[in-house]
């Protein structure tokens, strides 16, 4: 049986896009249509969906892992109880990895990973293309959300922003910080985690130091949250 991996940027979709992004199985779900009389739209495409046995998506893990696992595999195996889930989690730099390194024989169904990982495996040739024949929902999608080549839709954002101890910063007489720059101060040094600059998350907040300091930019600075 071969795996489709699709990348897709949020759960929002992601029951739909489970049903309609893999590979064939042995049995598909039945219309419960009276006997003569035509099934609706909705039941006739219950009944065309070919669904496989297992899918596997990765994804994030933390707070994203329990409601993928809590509430959208809930819900999909209430209208698909044949179906098997597994949820492997981990960074996107990571998924992306194994998604590559599993290339010519893929184990990953999905991934749930950000944009500019997304976009790295975009040009390394590791997604799939999706379509409204395949995804019904993607018709709802704007065009300014959609990505290259299909490979992928957005349906979330996450910020970006400072974080801080208010209790530490008031044992230490520190100033609330305000602006990115405020992480480079002789102060605050020892007290300060960042995220692996190999991250995506990473690498945003080395791009927002750099907005700080005036390099150019397209879009406005996340607002800083406490």
């Amino acid at each position: 049986m071969k795996k489709k991996t699709l990348s897709l940027l949020s759960v929002l979709a992601l029951t739909g896009s489970l049903l309609a992004g893999c590979g064939s199985s042995t049995s598909a779900p039945q219309s419960s249509a009276p006997q003569g009389q035509p099934a609706d739209n909705k039941s006739a495409g219950q009944a065309e969906a070919q669904l496989e046995d297992t899918l596997v998506i990765a994804g994030n893990g933390a707070t994203v892992e329990k409601l993928m696992k809590d509430v959208i595999f809930k819900k999909f195996n209430e209208k698909y109880p044949n179906v098997k889930l597994t949820y492997v989690s981990g960074v996107s730099t990571e998924i992306v990895a194994k998604v590559k390194a599993q290339k010519n024989s893929p184990q990953i169904d999905m991934t749930v990973i950000e944009g500019g990982e997304q976009e790295k495996g975009r040009q390394e040739g590791l997604w799939e293309a999706i379509s409204e024949a395949d995804i019904p929902n993607m018709k709802n999608v704007p065009d300014d959300l959609k990505i290259a080549e299909n490979s992928g839709v957005t349906v979330n954002f996450t910020p970006m922003g400072i974080s801080y101890n208010s209790e530490l910063v008031k044992e230490k007489n520190l100033r609330v910080p305000a602006s990115w720059n405020d992480l480079a101060k002789p102060e605050v040094k020892g007290y300060i985690t960042m995220t692996d600059v190999a991250s995506n998350f990473g690498r945003s907040a080395m791009i927002m130091m750099a907005y700080a300091n005036e390099a150019p930019r397209k879009t406005s600075s996340p607002a800083l949250k406490k």
